[in-house]
């Protein structure tokens, strides 16, 4: 959906708002929108990215003392996702230990974080389908080495400088070593280890391990949340909103500002911190909103925004966000170096032939409706 004032395709939907409403507004406010929602609402016929909120909303119609038909429905979800959550968590978590004895300093982000500390120790409340971490730039490799040695399955290639690894069981562990790589080079970017001094410890379980500190979750939260995705989600905005509810004062706002500026993110923070704002009350100050304004952004920079908002497909937005401080013909000739990086492959002259295979896999993965030329007139 279109949000007025802000870039993208990707905003929540009018139904959407009422559950994120329901999930988190005031008491009143709350009860309001469930009301409003409630005859347009079908569990089973739900929009994509909606089903991880459910939790949340059923937290709130029980404290409320909502009786509703839909309530014991929504108490099995949280129960479920209790039960699932445990059961990948109890898995997950010794691939913690592996990267730790292989000195990567895992630090836990996107996920089991949130339910340990954000939502207050409630597994119930936030579903996680996968570990992510950011590890040591020095140690990536060795620590993925260590999770090869250990049973997990790495994919032939690294993407963007990510590593998708799969265990046995089909659970995933995906390993990073940048903070925000979407915006970030080697050159130019926000660095593992300028975070790393202001982390947190959490409780996994019987596992110990680190997770970003409030500031730079949050951070994270919207730069990885307010842009177009394959399956388009609320449950950032969720995040975003527990993040500044665990420990207001423990956010650092001049802190975000820095760190958005050397990132050059400020577009896309701005858009999701005004969204929090005018949808969820959230408290974000209009004096960080208008440094981010008044930073004028590169043209390549405004036209990466804008790509990232209505394309799951990262690739262009990234080249022309981390290219945009390099005159046009430089910016051209770099390409062939990025698609290699990307890639995750040796050499540039490997990329027409990776080009022609990844366009060739998605060709035979589509639906065979897909591939049908639409009848005249059709719609």
């Amino acid at each position: 959906m279109n949000e007025p004032g802000l870039v993208g395709c990707f905003w929540p939907s009018r139904r959407q708002k009422l559950l994120l409403r329901t999930a988190l507004d005031t008491e009143e406010s709350a009860a309001q929108a469930w009301r409003e929602l409630r005859p347009q609402l079908d569990l089973d016929r739900l929009e994509p990215g909606s089903f991880p909120v459910l939790p949340l909303v059923h937290r709130r119609l029980d404290r409320l003392g909502i009786d509703d038909p839909y309530v014991p429905r929504l108490a099995g979800i949280s129960r479920r996702t209790w039960y699932v959550n445990q059961l990948r968590l109890d898995a997950l978590a010794p691939a913690l230990g592996v990267l730790e004895e292989a000195e990567a300093e895992p630090i836990v982000v996107g996920g089991w974080e949130l339910p340990a500390h954000y939502y207050g120790g409630d597994f119930s409340l936030r579903p996680v389908d996968e570990l992510n971490v950011l590890l040591r730039s020095d140690r990536s490799e060795a620590g993925v080495r260590a999770l090869v040695e250990a049973g997990w399955s790495a994919g032939r290639r690294a993407a963007g400088g990510q590593r998708r690894l799969v265990d046995p069981a089909g659970r995933i562990c995906v390993v990073d070593a940048r903070f925000a790589r979407e915006f970030s080079v080697p050159e130019r970017g926000l660095e593992v280890a300028d975070v790393r001094v202001e982390t947190i410890d959490i409780s996994l379980g019987n596992v110990r391990a680190h997770a970003l500190g409030p500031s730079d979750e949050l951070l994270r939260i919207c730069l990885h949340g307010a842009r177009a995705g394959a399956l388009s989600t609320i449950l950032w905005l969720a995040d975003a909103v527990a993040v500044l509810r665990a420990d207001e004062s423990a956010v650092d706002w001049d802190r975000i500002l820095r760190h958005a500026l050397r990132l050059r993110a400020m577009l896309r923070l701005r858009d999701a911190l005004v969204y929090l704002r005018r949808e969820l009350n959230a408290a974000a100050p209009d004096s960080l909103v208008h440094e981010l304004e008044a930073t004028s952004p590169r043209r390549r920079e405004a036209l990466a925004h804008k790509q990232a908002g209505r394309s799951p497909r990262l690739v262009a937005a990234r080249f022309l966000q981390i290219t945009s401080d390099r005159p046009l013909p430089l910016a051209l000739a770099a390409g062939g170096t990025f698609l290699r990086d990307e890639l995750g492959l040796k050499r540039r002259t490997d990329v027409p032939l990776e080009v022609a295979r990844r366009a060739a896999m998605r060709v035979r993965n589509r639906p065979d409706g897909a591939m049908q030329r639409p009848r005249v007139g059709a719609e």
